[in-house]
Order: C-alpha cells, then structure tokens, then sequence
C-alpha cells in the first residue's frame, strides 16, 4: 500500500507545503502530490504559476486552470475536476496508491470523483479548517449565497462518502461528528517541527541580550498577520489587560509580520512595538526570548466568526505552546483556550514546552497518521 497526500492551492512550495506537509512524506512513506493552476489572477493581475520543484515523492504539477482565489467559485469546480481528476488517476495507477489523504475540502471532492468510477481507492478528507466560513470571512462570498450554501452542501456530500475525516481539533471532532451523524471523525493536530521550534535557554539569553532586555522586562510577541483574522486595537487591548492583571512595569513587544509599520508608526512608537519580517531560521529565537504569545482575534461578529473561535485551533498557538510562551488569548476562541488548559501549570518553561512537544511534534502527527492508513487497508 502506498498512499499520497493531493492538495489543491494557489501557490507550489509555500510555506506550509515545507512545514506542514512534506515532513509526512519523509522517510519515503508516501507522495505529496501539489496541484496549483497554470494561471493566477489576483491582487497583482494575472500571471503564470512558473514556480518549479521536484523531488523523489513529492511532486509540484501545474494544471491548465484560471484561478483567483483558494476559495473557489462554485461554478468552476466542474473544469477543476475535468483537469484533476485524470492527475489522480495517472498518480494512483502509476505508483499504485491505496490511500488517497486528501488535504482541504477541494481536494477531497477530487479524489472522491476519482473513487466514484474506481472504488478500489481509500479516500481521507482532511479538514484544516471551515472552507465555506472562511470563503464568507475572506470575503468570496456571503453566508446564505449560492456558493455558501453549494460548499455547506457539498461538505456534507464529503463527510458522508469519505473513509475517514481528520480533524485538527477535538472541538471540530464533535462538531462534525453531532453536525453530520458520523462517526469515522479523528482528531490529529497539525504538526509543529520541533526541530525548529523548540525552547532554549541559551537562545533566551543570547536574543534577550542582543535585543538589550532586562532580567524584570516582559515581551509579548506575535506571530503573522494583522487585520483579516487579528484586530490590532483588540491586541493591544489584550496586552493592556495582561499588563494590569499581572501589574507588570516594563514590557515590550515584538510583531513578526509583513504588516506595514508606517501606517501604524506613531501608535508602535509609543507602545515600545517593533514590526519586524525575519527569516524563517531566527523566529526561535524570537519565540524562545519572549514571554507571552499573543492571538487577539477580532471583533467582527457573526455565525462564521462564532464557529472557527469555538472549533479552531491556530497554528501558531502550537508553536508558541511548544516554546513554552504563556498564550494570551481572547475569551472568544474557546478552542484554544481549551488546549491551553489541558496542561498542567507548571513553573519550568521547558517542561510546559516538553508537555506540548509531545502532543504536536512531526514524529507525534506522523505515527497518528501511519496508525490511520494501518487501519484503513487492514
């Protein structure tokens, strides 16, 4: 039995296709088959997908398909199957797959296609998120649209006619469990490369001291954009908060994002905030030399915003949890919340991070997985 992972999306060789996904195939347990379009029409106006990759089992295949968005328009997913589906099939004969892990709602209806004229094939939906949620939080449609209640309807089509359905959180499990009336749902966290995230108190002290930080001095950090999913007044409103509840004196804060800093420069500067983007290979550091993780949310409101705050777990909360980073976190999002209090508290920063390493590691996730295939071809 060999099995591969089929993801359909905008871009080849991101950054979660790197930290998310080609770390299950290593080690030559199976294929990570990308699929992204020839053509992208965007922000920037159109242009071709010219992005290259190649590797023993994983593979970056362009399609001839126009595409604006990850979030796709109802009407085109007939084309997008016309192109995909044969890709399936070429991949599952060629290399004789038994389990196809499909990755986002949109690749699970292709390979579902594909199993529909050959049965032979183990079908996994693997739900990262709320597709037709965050369709209507991003703006490609509304909830109550035609293409909202399409996705709704064609999810329900997925988690009825797959063999399995993970999930990335235990709160999404009984959701779609209850939602659906199944019971082939499993939980399996995204994976956090501990190799790269870890805590250390070496770069504690190391970044502490190039930055000039005091002993008595708190930094808060964040990780990732401002704006569609974080409000940047609710994230210093969060800090605010922390800073009299803990009655903290000096603090500083550090925003590792592509946000831009002239807009917001007079507000950074009186808030000791610094906007930074640094390579990948230092945020550790960051991570490592901070205190507190921060994830505000927003303020926006909502079914949409209601069911991703209480099924959803952000990624970066993982790798702030396996750096021992306390996580502030706004009351809404439960999901989070809850995991958080899953550990007990302790007052060693490296048994806290330790206690989540072991819960999100890459060796974790992937022995889940390989659990999951065992079961599904036995």
């Amino acid at each position: 039995m060999r099995l591969y992972l089929c993801i359909l999306e905008n871009t080849l060789n991101n950054n979660i296709h790197r930290n998310q996904i080609i770390p299950l195939v290593e080690g030559g347990q199976g294929f990570a088959l990308f699929l992204a379009p020839m053509f992208i029409f965007g922000r920037n106006g159109f242009s071709l997908n010219s992005m290259k990759y190649a590797d023993d089992n994983v593979f970056h295949i362009r399609i001839p398909f126009l595409s604006y968005n990850f979030l796709l328009n109802i009407v085109l997913l007939p084309f997008l199957l016309f192109c995909v589906v044969p890709m399936i099939g070429f991949y599952v004969y060629k290399y004789k797959i038994g389990v196809i892990h499909a990755r986002n709602h949109v690749s699970a209806l292709c390979a579902l296609a594909y199993k529909k004229i050959f049965r032979k094939v183990r079908v996994i939906a693997d739900f990262r998120g709320h597709y037709p949620e965050e369709g209507a939080i991003l703006g490609r449609w509304s909830v109550g649209s035609l293409n909202f209640k399409a996705w709704k309807k064609l999810e329900s089509y997925i988690c009825l006619n797959v063999d399995t359905l993970v999930v990335i959180s235990k709160r999404m499990r009984v959701y779609f469990s209850e939602k659906y009336n199944i019971q082939n749902v499993v939980y399996i966290p995204a994976l956090v490369d501990t190799k790269r995230f870890h805590y250390s108190d070496e770069l504690r002290l190391d970044f502490r001291k190039k930055e000039g930080i005091e002993t008595d001095e708190i930094v808060y950090l964040y990780v990732g954009s401002l704006g569609q999913w974080h409000d940047l007044d609710l994230f210093f409103e969060e800090i605010d908060n922390d800073l009299l509840s803990h009655k903290i004196g000096k603090y500083r804060v550090y925003i590792l994002s592509s946000i831009d800093s002239l807009d917001y420069s007079e507000l950074f500067f009186e808030r000791n905030v610094k906007v930074l983007t640094v390579p990948a290979n230092i945020v550790n550091s960051y991570l490592c030399g901070s205190d507190v993780g921060v994830l505000p949310g927003t303020r926006k409101i909502g079914p949409e915003y209601d069911l991703l705050y209480k099924t959803m777990i952000s990624s970066k909360v993982e790798e702030y949890l396996c750096t021992g980073l306390r996580v502030l976190v706004n009351d809404r999002i439960e999901g989070v919340k809850e995991i958080i209090s899953e550990a007990e508290l302790v007052d060693d920063r490296g048994a806290g991070a330790e206690y989540y390493q072991c819960m999100f590691s890459v060796s974790v996730v992937k022995s889940k997985y390989s659990q999951l295939y065992g079961d599904l071809v036995d």
